[in-house]
């Protein structure tokens, strides 16, 4: 926090900057970047976006290796081309992506097709309300 200038205030480097810009400037005890309270949700904010973020990459992850072992051809394509690019003496960099058409599609599919599956109108029930209580409403399931 000591660290944090007038100047990251005024151009904020990224999410976390900002929010620290607005603990610091917020007066209103009642406000949720007030004082300890700002840290805490600070705090809780960071966390939910890590958190979101690493399930979303292990999931992807997950897909694509699942997707690699149900199609072999798929996988001897990718070590064929990373062999041919990278080789076994050093590890891949982001200067080899251009020479990796296969794996850059590969992964650009990955990403353009979530794993979870996508609803159907088949899967949503439909119901006509029967009765409005105080509380609940009863619903009857008309789906044929």
């Amino acid at each position: 926090r000591a660290e944090f200038t007038k100047e990251i205030q005024d151009n904020p480097r990224d999410f976390i900057d900002a929010y620290l810009g607005e603990i610091k400037k917020t007066t209103d005890p009642n406000s949720s970047f007030y004082g300890t309270k700002g840290d805490t949700f600070l705090s809780a904010v960071a966390l939910d976006l890590f958190q979101a973020g690493s399930l979303t990459t292990s999931t992807s992850l997950a897909w694509a290796v699942l997707f690699s072992i149900l199609h072999l051809d798929v996988q001897e394509k990718f070590q064929k081309e990373i062999d041919e690019v990278v080789g076994s003496s050093r590890r891949p960099s982001l200067a080899d992506r251009p020479k990796m058409i296969y794996t850059e599609a590969f992964i650009c599919e990955i990403r353009a097709h979530p794993s979870k599956p996508k609803p159907t109108m088949e899967a949503v029930p439909v119901f006509d309300v029967l009765e409005a209580k105080e509380f609940f409403i009863i619903l009857k399931d008309r789906r044929e």
